[in-house]
């Protein structure tokens, strides 16, 4: 009997100290500043984006101002209460004034937008944005950004701003420019990544 005991507590104490190394094995990402110092939590940060319409039409851009908000987790994020921004001329930019940036150890970075971002082109087919997901390199250090990338966001048809008949449904947007930058003294650097574990 006492045996018994003996090996059911063995094999409690191999299922903890399994489940203890794959926990401490979950795979952490590092927002990186100026090389391979880590992001302060609580640091200003800065998120740049720009979203061109088709055929060029329609150009828009927003600067967010922020801060990181956690750091050396599995999911790291950021958040932007403020943002101005720039549009076009004939083109139309609502909602979006706030966003937060969330990204993962597994090369997942979402873009959320509060209230949802509206964006219309010349004949004024408007679409709604309530967020952007994009993956990210993860391999060696790489950068938390997109620059003159060919990446693509899909929007749904806003009827409430839509002047115009006949809009499609859905449209693509082309995302130009996605870019996270931290704060190191007076400049702005984009943020690098490094996942460990």
């Amino acid at each position: 009997m006492r045996l018994k005991t003996l090996g059911v507590g063995f094999l409690a104490a191999l299922a903890l100290g399994a489940s203890a190394s794959v926990a401490s094995a979950t795979p952490k990402l590092w927002l990186l500043t100026s090389g391979t110092s880590k992001g302060v939590v609580g640091e200003k940060a800065e998120n740049h984006l720009e979203l061109v319409g088709p055929g060029e039409n329609f150009r828009c851009g927003r600067n967010y101002t922020g801060k990181l908000l956690s750091n050396g987790l599995a999911s790291d994020s950021l958040e932007f209460p403020t943002s101005t921004g720039f549009c076009t001329a004939g083109s139309v930019s609502r909602g979006g004034q706030a966003a937060t940036v969330v990204a993962t150890a597994k090369g997942s970075f979402k873009l959320t937008f509060k209230p949802k971002l509206i964006v219309g082109e010349p004949g004024w087919c408007a679409y709604e944005l309530s967020k952007i997901e994009l993956p990210f390199n993860t391999t060696g250090l790489a950068f938390l950004f997109w620059h003159n990338r060919a990446a693509a966001a899909t929007a749904k048809l806003d009827k409430a701003h839509t002047l115009a008949e006949n809009c499609p449904a859905t449209q693509a947007w082309e995302v130009r420019t996605e870019a996270v930058y931290d704060h190191y003294g007076q400049e702005g650097f984009e943020y690098g990544t490094e996942v460990v574990g």
